[in-house]
């Protein structure tokens, strides 16, 4: 009877403890791939934020843009008729999935369909490995597997990404444009020259 006790005791403690959710502040993906940056956290672990390898945060709360399908992954999706149905191929994402993970991975994971292309999401949880977002006009939950693989190929967009210096040229040659077009002044295209040089002449 007491082993059982002990037993019962022990799995109430493991599952209260799972449960807790430790949070603390950023996860720098400049750090990640320093020795036991990433180990001194449980992968229960949330955080409040993630620090981009550009600098940007994205936090809690924020809401970001799903983008396009990276590759030709294709699942098969069931079109059902009043008479027959069929079944045709139809793009998928490779890094975002339907559902938290934990689920899906019991379940079999269920890539986001590339119809989904554009619609905003809002991000719920920071954990080590994944992102739970939800989507904004609210309902259903997904996971973005790798977050920064998700950016680098364009199925998430993040609206706080720092420009790029091929963006911040397009931007000058624009600016000039209407300079000549006599739709900007020459004082604002030298603020905004000021601004940007710094972002084009490095390397």
């Amino acid at each position: 009877m007491n082993k059982v006790i002990m037993v019962s005791l022990f799995a109430l403690v493991t599952i209260v403890s799972y449960g807790q959710k430790e949070v603390s502040d950023t996860l720098d993906f400049n750090r990640v791939k320093e020795d036991g940056y990433l180990k001194n956290y449980k992968n229960n672990h949330q955080f409040a934020a993630m620090k981009m390898l550009d600098g940007s945060y994205i936090n809690v709360g924020d809401e970001v843009t799903i983008g396009k399908p990276s590759s030709n992954n294709t699942i098969a999706q069931n079109n059902t008729g009043i008479f027959s149905g069929s079944t045709s191929a139809v793009s998928a994402f490779n890094f975002l999935t339907i559902g938290r993970v934990g689920l899906s991975v019991m379940g079999g994971m269920q890539y986001l369909t590339g119809n989904f292309t554009n619609r905003k999401i809002l991000i719920k949880e920071i954990k080590k490995g994944w992102t739970i977002f939800e989507f904004s006009e609210g309902g259903s939950v997904g996971t973005i597997m790798n977050v920064l693989d998700a950016i680098n190929t364009g199925e998430i967009i993040n609206p706080n990404a720092a420009m790029t210096r091929e963006q911040a040229i397009a931007k000058l040659k624009e600016a000039k444009d209407l300079v000549d077009l006599g739709m900007m002044s020459k004082e604002d295209f030298e603020k905004l020259k000021a601004e940007l040089t710094p972002l084009i002449i490095k390397k």
